[in-house]
């Protein structure tokens, strides 16, 4: 008996062995990661910091595969592919994403925000989780937005009221409330791909172009359209989503990790992206180019503000209260720390 029970141990550590083996040659799974632009912060900011972290706390498991500037095609196709699962981690703007997800569309709408903190208050907070939730119903997660710059307009010549703007023929995206928003402003708005922008600056086929703070740069506008105008009047946020897929297919420690890097990779990106559009810093990369910059006066801004109105009346009435929700408690809160700011100063 005895001896057969060492037959049976004997067996059983045999077929154990081996197995444990194979579990430890297990093959990498591979993470597909759709990462726009290579000269995007966002791109740089993931190849800087995500990758390595992943790769530290998850690389005995996964491989990471980057692919930038449409390497694995448009972003509807990127999209379907994320929902999908065969493309694991994408990045675009909310003027792309919103096609797929409507209601992140009231973050490409008018003065929406006024400044970066209450883009962290959006970005981190409440309605943040809103997002998530309507990006889950699509198949993807959210995980992380961060706002890249405010819009800037570019012009080929000198603009400093809204006056100035009238009726001139101005490029911005397809989205169709940055076509209402230009068109509200007085100005003639033409939907085009950047891609296509300088030629049009410099053959006169538009007398302007709006995009982020470094589109005169990357995109060479500024040789067409050198007089910048900042005005706020519309933010540019990046989204990251993941394969919900995917993701629920993992285990739940792995699913933490993923979800923990792309919250690190907000806190680096906010510290790289506020170096970037730091005024000086931007004046003088600008200006290098022979561009002109000007920041437009609070009274300005409010008659466009006020010009803009309107394009809220475009909106469904669910996308209204979520403009609503986001009014409240980015413009509360800013304001709550704007007045604790005020009072630690008189102290």
């Amino acid at each position: 008996m005895y001896n057969r029970f060492i037959s049976i141990l004997a067996l059983s550590l045999a077929l154990i062995v081996p197995a444990t083996d194979a579990f430890a040659d297990a093959p990498k799974k591979t993470v597909r990661i759709a990462s726009g632009m290579s000269h995007d912060p966002h791109h740089i900011g993931l190849m800087e910091f995500l990758i390595p972290w992943f790769e530290e706390k998850l690389g005995d498991k996964y491989e990471f595969e980057v692919y930038p500037d449409n390497a694995l095609g448009n972003y509807s196709d990127v999209f379907q592919s994320t929902v999908m699962g065969s493309i694991q981690f994408s990045v675009s703007t909310t003027a792309l994403f919103s096609q797929f997800v409507p209601e992140l569309m009231v973050l490409d709408m008018p003065y929406i925000i006024e400044n970066e903190e209450q883009a962290e208050i959006m970005c981190t907070g409440k309605i943040f989780d809103e997002f998530d939730g309507y990006c889950r119903k699509r198949g993807v997660r959210l995980m992380s937005m961060d706002l890249s710059s405010f819009r800037i307009f570019q012009f080929g010549k000198p603009v400093k009221t809204m006056d100035d703007m009238r009726n001139i023929k101005f490029r911005t995206t397809s989205n169709k409330f940055h076509v209402k928003t230009i068109n509200s402003f007085g100005m003639a708005a033409t939907p085009m791909g950047p891609s296509e922008v300088l030629t049009a600056l410099t053959q006169g086929v538009v007398g302007g172009a709006d995009g982020d703070n470094y589109s005169p740069i990357h995109y060479r506008w500024a040789e067409g359209a050198p007089y910048i105008v900042m005005a706020n009047h519309m933010p540019q946020f990046y989204v990251w989503c993941g394969s919900l897929m995917w993701l629920s297919s993992l285990p739940q420690e792995d699913q933490d990790l993923f979800a923990e890097g792309f919250r690190l990779y907000y806190d680096y990106m906010e510290k790289m992206l506020a170096k970037l559009n730091e005024f000086e810093t931007l004046k003088a990369a600008l200006t290098s180019l022979g561009c002109d910059v000007y920041v437009m006066p609070q009274s300005e801004r409010d008659r466009l503000q006020e010009a803009s109105k309107g394009v809220y009346d475009e909106l469904p009435a669910n996308l209204r209260e979520i403009c609503d929700r986001i009014w409240a408690e980015t413009h509360a809160a800013s304001d709550e720390a704007q007045a604790s700011g005020n009072a630690a100063a008189a102290m």
